[in-house]
Formats: C-alpha cells, structure tokens, sequence
C-alpha cells in the first residue's frame, strides 16, 4: 500500500508539472499583455517599457525559468490588472465561492442520482425507469449555458422567485440556480450508472437468496443491492468534485458568480497572466489530489486491485 501511494505521488507530481508547463507557453500564443495593458494609442517605447517592467524582454526559457523556481514557492507574481496585489491573494479571495458552489452541486448529484437510480432499477420497465431514462439523456444532451439560461427566464424574470445573478454571503436563493445548472449533466451521466449498477447487482444469486429468506425490499436493497454496486459509485461521484471545481468557468459566467471560473476568464480577456496560472495551478493541484484520494479509497475498499498490481510485477 505504501509503495502504491508513492507511486501515485510521483504521478501526481510530473501530472502538475505538466499542466504548468502547458499553461506557461499556451498563455504566450494569446497576445502581448503589455500591448493589451496601455491604450490603443500608446507608442512603441511606451509598450517596449512595459515589457521590460513585466520581465517580458527576457528569453522564452529565463521566463519560464523564474515562473517554476517562483511556482515552486507558491509565488506567481502580481496580478497585472490589480497592480500590486499578489495573484495569489486574489485567487484565494475567489476559492471559497467556487467551492461553496461546488460542493452544493455535488450533494444535488449524489442525493439525486442516487434517489433516481435506484428507483429506475427498481422499477425497471416501468413508465417510471422510461421516464427517468429520457430525462438523464436530455440532462445530458443539453448545453449548460442553454439551460442556466433558461432557468434564469423562468424562475428569475418571469415568476421572481430567484435572483438572477450574483451571491449573497450563503444566501440559498442565490445559490439554486447555478447549482442546479452545474449539477444536471453529472446528475444525469450518474443517474444512468447508478441504474446500470445496481441492475447488475440486483441480478445477482445472492440478492435472490436474501429474498427467498424473506429480507424486506427496503434492506435488500440497501444493504445487500447498494453497497455492492458502492465501489464504482464512490470513485466516479469523488471524481465529479474535481470536475465541478474545476469546470464552473460556464455557470459562473453564466450567473455572475465571484468565483475562480468567472476570474479566470476576466483574466484570460485581459491577458492577466499571473491571475490564469495561478488559478489553474490550484485547479489542477485540487483534481490531482481528489484523483489521489480517490485512487486510495478505490484500493481500500477493493484490495483485487493492489493485489492484481502485485500479481503482474
């Protein structure tokens, strides 16, 4: 077990090292910042100045150089928009907004999918698994931006009920809708697999021989059904909270929501570099650890797997 998570260490590592490495020279086919930072009217010297103030005169390499030792060190240099402050401390003052959001999409997705699934299982062949089934897969055909949009039209500009956009401290009405609009592909893609798990569970001889003894449903199906069907479930849902926190970029925008997603794309428009490094470092350094974690607790409750690793060396 020890060796396995070194390993995943190790991995882990050269994974951050590389999305660094991919940031840094993308971020350099997108345009000068020191152009997009003065006026249209600005002249040559005035540009050239800048570049030199922001370190741009130097090599490609002697650039990326200083971004890894600086990196390494949890520094990316000041914001070039917000002159002065550290991006860090901005994209920190954004991370508890992105992660509230998430987190409340997450707990919508388990407690949903979980709820829809096993009903559909149950119910298979039913008007209800129909029905089910044809809403996961709208769920999943329909764009985000299309939906959030739609749920603002209905909910915040014809009936009132919600808010259109923005956040409130830990306001729940300013919360439903985005959330909503975040959760509902990974809710339907989860609601279909958790179906499909626990069909194959339920089929199985041992679930047929805790009815023959008489077991309720309601504990054949929760004890015996859903904590075999468990292990791929808990891997793909932990898998889901790198996803959201990383892929909230559309419904923050969408919903004006201060968070990592809606800076991160200010940034990118104003060619912040600072700001977009910092913010898919920390992105990529949380996913790289949920992958971790999840890979841990995968080994944990399936030992097969360390042991089918072991078998092959």
């Amino acid at each position: 077990m020890g060796a396995y998570i070194i390993r995943r260490l190790l991995q882990s590592v050269i994974v951050i090292i590389g999305v660094m490495m991919a940031t840094f020279f993308l971020l350099q086919l997108t345009g000068d910042p020191a152009r997009a930072m003065l006026p249209l009217e600005a002249d040559p010297e005035a540009v050239e100045r800048m570049r030199i103030y922001l370190g741009l005169d130097r090599p490609l390499p002697v650039q990326f150089y200083y971004y890894m030792v600086r990196a390494i060190q949890g520094d990316f240099g000041d914001s070039l928009t917000f002159r002065h402050i550290p991006a860090r401390e901005i994209v920190f003052s954004r991370l508890p907004a992105t992660i509230h959001l998430a987190l409340s999409a997450w707990l919508l997705i388990i407690v949903l999918s979980l709820f829809l699934g096993i009903l559909a299982a149950v119910r298979r062949g039913t008007a209800l698994d129909n029905g089910s089934m044809v809403v996961a897969l709208f769920g999943q055909c329909i764009p985000s931006f299309w939906l959030g949009l739609m749920l603002i039209l209905l909910f915040a500009v014809t009936l009132g009920w919600l808010p259109t956009s923005g956040r409130q401290g830990y306001d729940i009405r300013y919360l439903i809708l985005p959330a909503v609009t975040l959760a509902a592909p990974a809710t339907a893609r989860m609601t279909r697999i958790v179906r499909s798990s626990m069909l194959e569970v339920l089929s199985k001889d041992y679930i047929r021989t805790a009815r023959a003894k008489g077991l309720p449903q309601r504990l054949v199906i929760s004890v015996h059904g859903l904590r075999n069907a468990a292990i791929p479930l808990v891997t793909l849902f932990a898998l889901d909270l790198g996803s959201l926190l990383g892929g909230s970029i559309i419904t923050e925008t969408i919903f004006g929501w201060p968070g990592v997603g809606l800076l991160a794309i200010n940034a990118i428009t104003l060619r912040d570099f600072p700001i977009v490094q910092t913010v898919v470092f920390y992105v990529a350094v949380g996913f790289v650890l949920i992958n971790l974690l999840v890979d841990i607790l995968y080994v944990a409750l399936d030992p097969r797997i360390r042991l089918g690793g072991q078998e092959r060396k």
